[in-house]
């Protein structure tokens, strides 16, 4: 197995991957201390929106390309992640 992605794809999700982890914190250091909450939160949404995606590209990746590459594996299980906690948001929410 390899590290790094081949394909395109891979290499797609890897990038949406880090995308979704470097926007919240570029917002929560530079917009929280602002007090733009509307901003705060549909960048917040749009992290785990690329998050989700880039969770679906790794699974098309891995599957139809057959790329093998060990840090898409990340993406799916934060993916996953995201999923759990939205659906249980949605379920119960505070």
């Amino acid at each position: 197995m390899k590290i790094l992605p081949k394909t395109s794809t891979g290499k797609w999700s890897l990038w949406l991957f880090i995308t979704s982890i470097v926007v919240p914190m570029l917002v929560t250091s530079i917009l929280v201390p602002l007090e733009i909450r509307y901003l705060v939160h549909a960048l917040m949404f749009l992290s785990w929106g690329i998050l989700i995606v880039s969770g679906i590209t790794a699974i098309l990746s891995w599957f139809k390309y057959k790329d093998r590459a060990l840090l898409l594996i990340l993406p799916v299980l934060y993916a996953v992640f995201a999923l759990m906690f939205i659906i249980g948001e949605v379920v119960s929410p505070h």
